[in-house]
């Protein structure tokens, strides 16, 4: 069982050349920020309309058990292993594709290296197959507040900012929404997370040291009252949305993941039933949340935004691409719901 999860995520922490196009740069933040196994933290910039500032959360799996840390396939564990996206200029990082709902725009690259879902802060101790400890640094949160805090100081007067993640990258793209939305009170933020729809019992987990990273003044996600490893996603986006009424905020998956699935069966689920699940998240998210808007679409995939396929993905005769450029423009989208899924939810 455990092999064959390895080598499902293969492709997904895949190693990256390291050769970034013109116009990006690293900025190296340097202080507590580090990468699981003790390299040192990046993040990537391209500068744009200083007024335009997409924030952008890098994926690349997760670890939480000796099994899972000790494995380097299973997640990302240097920030450069998660270029990738950027090096290939491949969907909304390809600054030249005039259908680019960010074309022009400032964008700041979070890269992943942690296995915490960019929310930790804690070094955890583990045990490898040898019987041998090794320490994993789950700084993903102490790294995304060394990016964020960065980009409040140099873009302060952005009037529009947006807030997306694929796969890890979209949990750290909800739950960092909070502190983005302090930083830019009369800004317009849109929040968009791609594959992390977060179908599972044990979502976030307490070896990680993420309570220093949460948004604790949003009612319902003060660590000090709630228990955070049995918090659900749908919780997560109720109680943010909520708080931030004039913020937009949604999710986009594809009906049949096959990491997603891959990754809730790791964590117990009996993975048949994940694509029901998905779907009853997204409508008891979108009936209670006026501000949530979600987009399905066929296929196995894992991610859109990363990746060309963002262009020509559709679904119920709808292209993504034209989809979040209207959430962009700040309309109002429609959820697409697959009906070509044949979901059980109606």
């Amino acid at each position: 069982m455990k092999s064959a999860f390895a080598l499902a995520v293969l492709t997904f922490a895949f190693q990256w050349a390291h050769a970034l196009p013109s116009g990006w740069k690293e900025i190296a933040p340097g202080g507590d920020t580090l990468c699981a196994r003790g390299s040192a933290y990046k993040f990537l910039v391209r500068a744009g309309d200083p007024q335009k500032v997409l924030v952008s959360f890098a994926g690349g799996g997760a670890c939480w058990d000796d099994f899972t840390c000790e494995s380097r396939q299973i997640y990302t564990d240097t920030a450069e292993k998660s270029y990738g996206p950027i090096e290939d200029q491949r969907g909304i990082y390809n600054a030249n594709d005039p259908n680019n709902p960010y074309k022009g725009w400032t964008m700041i690259f979070v890269p992943y290296c942690t296995g915490d879902v960019h929310l930790g802060s804690a070094d955890a101790t583990y045990q490898d197959s040898n019987g041998d400890s090794f320490v994993i640094h789950h700084r993903g949160g102490t790294n995304a507040r060394a990016a964020i805090d960065w980009m409040m100081q140099n873009y302060p007067n952005a009037t529009e900012v947006n807030i997306d993640g694929c796969s890890a990258g979209s949990y750290g793209s909800i739950v960092w929404a909070p502190k983005i939305a302090e930083g830019y009170k009369t800004a317009k933020v849109l929040q968009f997370g791609d594959s992390g729809a977060g179908i599972s019992d044990s979502l976030f987990i307490p070896g990680w040291g993420i309570d220093r990273n949460l948004p604790s003044w949003v009612p319902g996600l003060d660590p000090a009252f709630i228990q955070w490893d049995k918090l659900s996603l749908v919780d997560v986006y109720r109680n943010i949305a909520s708080f931030y009424p004039l913020a937009k905020f949604s999710q986009f998956n594809h009906d049949k993941d096959r990491i997603q699935i891959m990754f809730y069966a790791a964590k117990g689920g009996t993975g048949i039933d994940w694509s029901d699940r998905m779907f009853q998240s997204m409508e008891d998210i979108s009936t209670t949340t006026p501000n949530f808007r979600y987009f399905v679409a066929p296929g196995k995939q894992h991610c859109a935004i990363t990746n060309a396929e963002f262009f020509t993905t559709k679904s119920d005769g709808v292209f993504l691409r034209d989809w979040l450029q209207t959430a962009v423009s700040g309309q109002d989208s429609q959820n697409v719901k697959c009906l070509e899924c044949k979901s059980k939810v109606k």
